[in-house]
């Protein structure tokens, strides 16, 4: 039982790297959503969390910059709207808490 949980467990982490941009209701969460995920990007799905894949995995950074640090930001406002908003849709509370953990993969946090 405890194999087919850590299998699983890791099943969702890769599922986590690639996922899309999550559609999200909520005004601020968009807003949030629309910092971390850049349309037609090159890098993956366009989350940070592929940019500091790329870059950890390549050493070359994505568009100039480097992804780790507004990686770490991007978790402070995540974390904030969970907290704030404990009666948000469960879809949007699921998309901020995967996206909080794919960014804390990417950052092998």
């Amino acid at each position: 039982v405890a194999y087919n949980r850590a299998a699983f467990e890791e099943y969702k982490t890769v599922l986590r790297a690639q996922m899309e941009k999550p559609h999200v209701v909520d005004p601020g969460l968009v807003k949030i959503v629309n910092r971390i995920y850049k349309p037609q990007a090159k890098i993956g799905s366009g989350s940070t969390a592929a940019a500091i894949r790329h870059e950890l995995a390549t050493g070359e950074k994505v568009f100039d910059k480097l992804h780790s640090q507004k990686g770490k930001n991007m978790i402070i406002p995540l974390e904030k709207w969970l907290k704030n908003n404990p009666a948000a849709t469960l879809g949007d509370r699921a998309a901020a808490e995967n996206i909080i953990k794919d960014l804390r993969n990417a950052l092998g946090e």
